[in-house]
């Protein structure tokens, strides 16, 4: 499994800082907080708004952005559907709304016995005659709301990623390389994104690169008209000295 960063500012390249390759049963969130520090340090520069995908949320991200500098842990989309609304509302309270019926309910906070698991509950046609909601739920509900309501061009910024993640595997066969040790796998990757690296690089010189020429022709063709007409008044004078 390969993790790509990659820098989306606004006039500039974009470039991948940190790669990690890690095992098939590695999860997506736990590559987050190591991809920032490394990008952070190849970078010299604080990330202040993070585009990931929904797999990168979890209670742990959201904490490790809450107090690294208060950083924007946005992204695109969150994996699964949403079959309900959760609304919190005055110290314990929660609406729950069914989005495919439109059915709404006043949630009972319940606590075990211990006191260590605090729940929401309403009533529901299952086995225990209830359906229950926790903390983590409602930070889920509340998380994908926050994401909806981004604009159009921060939801995309998420699919520079996936383009890069299509180059990366474009020369493999499914998504699968030939290798087959953690070492030479993250050989491959450093070598493959290097190479991508420079030809963005390139592709992003070669339009400044261009401006550049035509801003130096400019005074070159100046300078040539000049003398042209020097040279035909110069022409002129001699024939009527003549």
């Amino acid at each position: 499994m390969t993790n790509i960063t990659e820098t989306v500012e606004q006039g500039k390249p974009n470039i991948i800082t940190p790669v990690q390759v890690e095992t098939a049963v590695f999860a997506d969130c736990h590559f987050l907080q190591e991809a920032v520090e490394n990008s952070e340090r190849v970078t010299n520069s604080t990330i202040e708004d993070l585009y990931a995908d929904g797999a990168y949320q979890s209670p742990d991200n959201r904490e490790f952005a809450k107090v690294h500098n208060n950083m924007q842990l946005k992204t695109g989309k969150m994996q699964g559907g949403c079959r309900w609304e959760l609304i919190p509302h005055d110290k314990d309270g929660l609406t729950v709304i069914e989005i495919a019926t439109g059915n709404t309910y006043e949630a009972v906070k319940v606590v075990t016995r211990q006191g260590n698991r605090k729940r929401w509950r309403i009533p529901w046609n299952n086995k225990t005659g209830w359906r229950y909601f926790e903390d983590k739920d409602i930070q889920t509900y509340l998380t994908r709301r926050q994401i909806e309501s981004l604009p159009l061009e921060e939801q995309h910024k998420r699919n520079n990623v996936e383009a890069a993640m299509f180059q990366y595997s474009f020369h493999t066969r499914n998504g699968k390389t030939r290798y087959r040790s953690l070492l030479k796998h993250r050989l491959h990757a450093y070598s493959r994104c290097m190479w991508m690296n420079l030809r963005r690089m390139v592709i992003f010189q070669i339009p400044r690169f261009q401006r550049s020429i035509f801003a130096l022709f400019g005074p070159l063709r100046e300078a040539f008209g000049l003398v042209k007409r020097f040279h035909k008044r110069f022409q002129s004078m001699k024939t009527i000295a003549m």
